[in-house]
Parts: C-alpha cells; structure tokens; sequence
C-alpha cells in the first residue's frame, strides 16, 4: 500500500482530475478482486509444477512468498493510491489538503 500511496500521491499532484484517477483506482481493484479467483488457479498450477523440482522446504518457501507477493501487489499498491487521491479529491482548496485530511 506505500508503494501506491507514494506513486500515486505524485501522480494525483500533477493531474487535474483527482475523481477521475480515484475511480480508476477503483475499478482497477475491482477488476484484481475479480481476477483473483482465475490468478489462484493459475499460480497454484505453477506451484505444482515446480514442487518436484525443488531442492527443499527452504527454497519452497522462498517460492510461495514471492508468488504470494506477485499476487497482492497489484490490488494492494492500487488500494494504497486511493488515500491520496481521495485527499485531493475531497480537498476544496490546494492550500489546505492537511486540514481537509484531517
């Protein structure tokens, strides 16, 4: 979610649409909750696949975070962005984004 709020919070700042990019960000998580049936499926035939081929638990382990990681980057950075452009969505005025924020 950090890695969204901060490539987002730079994005909102120099578009002039926070809406537009608040409902994209929207529909995007929409579309990963959607899609994440169909990516279990396929990491768990990956998974499968490379488990007889791996030397050990270790190194097993090693490949179940990074598949769990490829899995929740992409929901959880577009989440992360919604703060930011929500912020300056619901901000009147540029000048008082930290007041509104609070």
């Amino acid at each position: 979610m950090s890695l969204g709020s901060l490539l987002f919070g730079r994005l909102v700042d120099r578009i002039g649409r926070p809406w537009l990019l608040l409902g994209l960000l929207e529909i995007g998580i929409a579309v990963c909750a959607l899609a994440f049936p169909a990516e279990l499926a396929i990491l768990k035939t990956v998974y499968v696949r490379i488990w007889p081929l791996a030397p050990g638990l270790t190194e097993m382990s090693l490949l179940r975070f990074c598949l769990a990681v490829a899995a929740l980057i992409p929901p959880t950075t577009l989440m992360g962005g919604t703060f930011p452009a929500a912020v300056v969505a619901y901000s009147q005025y540029e000048g008082q984004l930290g007041r509104d924020a609070g």
